[in-house]
This record gives C-alpha cells, sequence and structure tokens, in this order.
C-alpha cells in the first residue's frame, strides 16, 4: 500500500469517525435527558401532550445541535454527491411513497417475529383538538423537518460524497439504532433506505422531506386519530350478539335490530375510517413493488468524488472509533428498551 492510500484510509477514518461521534453524541445527550428527568421526576411522561412532551422535544433538539456541532467540520467539508442525470422530484415522490410502503410492510412483518419483545414504542393518545394539533405539528412538520436535515442533508449527504450506495445503506443503518424497540428500528431502517435514495437520486432535499412528512401522517398521526373513533369494546361485543340475534330461523329479531340501529353511529365512523386507511395503505403497499421493478434501471446512485470500494467498507467504516461507538450505544438502548427501560426518544 502506497503512502498515499494509507493517508487516503486515515483520512477517511476520520471522517467516519467524527460522523459517529456526532451522532453517537447526539443519542447519548437525549438519552441522558430523558433519564435525568424521568429520574428526578416520576410524573415524566414524554407521550403526554403538554410540558412533558414539549420538554421532551426540546432535548431531541439540543441533542441533534449538539450532534450536529460534533461532526460539523466533516459534514462541512463533504459536499453531496449528485448523479449525472437527477431524477425529478415529483416522479420520484410519487414512486418512493409506495417503494417506501412496501418497505415499511417487509419491516412490520418482520418485526412481527419480535413482537413478544417488551417494550415496543406504544401509539400516541390523543385526547383533545388540541392534542391532535401539536401532534400534528410535531409528527407531521417538525420531527420530519429536523430529522431529514440532520439524517439525509447533513449524514447521508457527507456520505456520498464516499459513494452513494454506501450512504444510503450506512445513514439508515444510523437512522434505525436512534429508535426503541426492534420493531420501530426496522421500520425506520427501510424508510431510512428509501428517504436516502430519494435524496441522492433528485439532489433536492424537499423530496426526502415531502416523503418522511406523507409517511408519518399516513402511519403515525392517521392512526392515532383514528384510535380516538375506537368504540368501547363492550359495545362492539353487544352489536355483535346484536347481529347474531337479529335473524333467528328465519324471523326478523326486532328488538335486536333495533339494537344494532342504535349502536351503529357508535361504530361506523371507526369502521369507514380505519377502513379508507386501510385501503390507502394497502394500494401503496400492493403499488410499491411494482413500481420497484418498473424503475429498477433508473435507480443509479452518484459514485462521489472519494469513493471507497466494498471490500474498504469494512475496514474503513465499521472500524472507525466512531461508528463503533454509536453502534454499541444504539445496541444498548435498544435492549435496555426491549426490556422495558425506555431512555431514547
Amino acid at each position: 500500500m502506497t503512502e498515499a492510500e494509507i493517508l487516503e484510509k486515515k483520512q477517511n477514518r476520520i471522517f467516519f469517525s467524527l460522523i459517529g461521534f456526532g451522532c453517537a453524541a447526539s443519542l447519548a445527550v437525549n438519552a441522558l435527558l430523558e433519564y435525568a428527568t424521568a429520574r428526578f421526576n416520576p410524573a415524566y411522561n414524554p407521550d403526554d401532550f403538554g410540558p412533558w412532551f414539549l420538554l421532551s422535544l426540546g432535548y431531541y433538539f439540543i441533542s441533534m445541535l449538539i450532534g450536529y456541532s460534533v461532526m460539523r467540520s466533516a459534514v462541512s467539508k463533504a459536499a453531496i454527491a449528485l448523479p449525472e442525470q437527477p431524477v425529478r422530484p415529483a416522479p420520484a415522490f410519487f414512486v418512493s411513497l409506495p417503494v417506501c410502503a412496501f418497505f415499511i410492510w417487509i419491516a412490520s412483518f418482520a418485526g412481527g417475529l419480535f413482537s413478544s419483545a417488551a417494550g415496543e414504542q406504544a401509539s400516541a393518545s390523543i385526547g383533545s383538538f388540541a392534542d391532535a394539533a401539536v401532534f400534528f405539528l410535531s409528527s407531521v412538520v417538525i420531527i420530519p423537518a429536523a430529522e431529514e436535515l440532520f439524517w439525509r442533508r447533513a449524514v447521508c449527504g457527507a456520505l456520498s460524497n464516499r459513494g452513494g450506495a454506501a450512504a444510503v445503506v450506512i445513514s439508515a443503518v444510523m437512522f434505525s439504532l436512534c429508535r426503541n424497540g426492534v420493531t420501530d428500528m426496522l421500520t425506520s431502517f427501510a424508510i431510512g433506505l428509501v428517504l436516502g435514495a430519494a435524496y441522492l437520486l433528485t439532489g433536492k432535499f424537499a423530496v426526502p422531506l415531502a416523503l418522511h412528512a406523507a409517511v408519518n401522517f399516513l402511519w403515525v398521526f392517521m392512526p392515532a386519530v383514528i384510535g380516538t373513533l375506537e368504540p368501547d369494546p363492550e359495545l362492539l361485543e353487544e352489536l355483535t350478539a346484536a347481529l347474531g340475534s337479529a335473524i333467528q330461523s328465519g324471523e326478523y329479531n326486532f328488538e335486536a335490530l333495533r339494537t344494532v340501529a342504535s349502536e351503529l353511529p357508535y361504530v361506523l365512523p371507526y369502521s369507514l375510517a380505519s377502513g379508507m386507511m386501510s385501503a390507502i395503505t394497502g394500494g401503496l403497499v400492493l403499488t410499491g413493488p411494482v413500481l420497484l421493478f418498473i424503475m429498477r434501471e433508473k435507480i443509479k446512485l452518484p459514485r462521489g468524488e472519494r469513493h471507497i470500494s466494498r471490500r474498504e467498507i469494512g475496514d474503513t467504516v465499521f472500524l472507525s472509533p466512531g461508528i463503533i461507538l454509536y453502534v454499541t450505544l444504539g445496541l444498548f438502548l435498544i435492549l435496555m428498551s426491549a426490556f422495558g427501560v425506555s431512555i431514547a426518544i
């Protein structure tokens, strides 16, 4: 190996280490702030829409700013690598959304194998219009913007200088390690692959931002809103029993039919809303693999000015101290979450 190659390898390790240290700093600061707050105030509940939720959101932004400041010297010197023929933003969005839905379905199926593990993140509980407004702004507007700035524009954009494919995979892995639970980790990895590829194929930050917002709207915000319409389980049992006895031996049971008619207004909105969302997301999932197959030859990620080969990735990337620290910390927090100890957002 020549001196130039040794120097290049050393510079690459420093580059990846800085990014890893930045991500680790962000994850550690957020976890420590959450843990300290919960330790000194047992009433702390970041899922409760109110002061605690806003405080948790503030912790998230503080940790990201600290993480970015650590990796700034590496990120600022590595410009995003653009493809020779960038994909237009609008087609990229409408193709990427079904593909993302398909990947989410695969990740959810795989995560279902670990569904017995404790600590999977629960759905948000919306109790009022104000809660819904706060949850919409945070999940569909604020968090996607913050995460895309950090993970796609900063991390994936900087990594693309060493190769587009490596940047998409590595940034998706790192994005998935700041989650709670195995299912959430797998889903985030799947989403990260699509968001990273969309960013590098178009060169437009607006594309992964819009995709992230759409994904959070369909798979995070809307399920929480529809959940508020879910009727009481006892009411569902009564309705099922009434439907079963509405027709007995070929004769109408008018009392049972009146019971069904009186209970339908409490059940119908939830049934229609959940059915409509299932149809939308199901249609996207079915369309995803078809579009992926049709567009497979057009998915050509940029090579990057300082491209590293597959052989060099293991030695250069995964042996970088910063990357090792971040992966270790991320897996540690996920394991703690699996055992019911959740201190990461």
